[in-house]
């Protein structure tokens, strides 16, 4: 079992907007595999996803993407621990 979080970063002057995804047995990115869609971050502001705890996945979760609106304007960095579960 996985429990992650993703932090996202905006290091410009200006709000930009996210989406992140979660496929688990394929590679969709779309309405169908979404968890956050075009959230608003503020200029220099920093955020998490999700802000109420950890996302859990087992060890065959599929895929985790992430898409902004604005070109290098923010950065996602997941941070996580791996856990047995019994």
């Amino acid at each position: 079992m996985y429990r992650f979080k993703i932090f996202i970063a905006n290091t410009t002057g200006s709000a930009a907007t996210f989406r992140i995804f979660h496929d688990d047995n394929g590679t969709t990115y779309d309405e169908t595999s979404a968890l956050a869609w075009d959230i608003s971050l503020a200029a220099a502001a920093r955020t998490e996803f999700p802000t109420d705890g950890w996302m859990a996945a087992d060890d065959s979760a599929g895929n985790i993407a992430v898409r902004t609106g604005t070109g290098n304007a923010l950065t996602f960095t997941a941070y996580g621990i791996s856990e047995k579960v019994p």
